[in-house]
């Protein structure tokens, strides 16, 4: 059984790192409803989220790595992976909805929580990797603050893109790999 005192001292000791958590979700959160609220919509904030869904489309469609239908197989993506990931939420999307404009923007949503899903599991897997090394509960705060409000890392999981999901994909291998050296 937990002890609640042990529990509650652990967050009242962690409050700055729940809120270094918490903080660029809420705000990423808060500023993807107003651009929804100002553009009447959720979309993608940059068209090349585009190519990955048109792909993803022609994917559902039996046109695997095309871009126009019935045209040459490419690879236009610089993630398969993101690619597959893009297919199975646009397949979500297209569970709830027949139309098109509503197909996207659920996509958009879809993706945004996959994204912050993948945000948080980023900012603790850079925990775990600035932990590996000397610094003071001070420093550590600041530096995991530091790099996780910064808006290139934050835009990258906004976009429909797969750049926070390589970002977080490389933390999770370099602390796998540091975690193997020193055992």
């Amino acid at each position: 059984m937990y002890n609640l005192e042990k529990i509650t001292k652990q967050i009242v000791e962690n409050k700055l790192l729940i809120g270094i958590y918490l903080f660029p979700i809420i705000l990423l959160s808060f500023m993807f409803v107003m651009s929804s609220v100002l553009s009447n919509g959720f979309f993608f904030s940059i068209d090349d989220s585009y190519i990955y869904t048109k792909q993803a489309m022609n994917l559902l469609n039996g046109e695997f790595f095309t871009f126009s239908s019935g045209d040459v197989h490419t690879n236009s993506n610089s993630s398969v992976i993101y690619y597959l990931i893009t297919a199975c939420h646009l397949f979500i999307a297209k569970m709830f909805f027949n139309d098109l404009s509503d197909v996207l923007e659920a996509l958009v949503v879809i993706s945004f929580i996959f994204n912050m899903v993948l945000y948080i599991v980023f900012v603790g897997q850079l925990h775990k990797l600035i932990l590996k090394f000397s610094f003071s509960q001070v420093n550590h705060n600041l530096i995991l603050l530091m790099t996780v409000t910064t808006l290139p890392v934050m835009f990258s999981f906004t976009t429909g893109l797969e750049t926070g999901f390589t970002m977080t994909l490389l933390l999770v291998q370099l602390n796998y790999f540091l975690d193997k050296k020193n055992h």
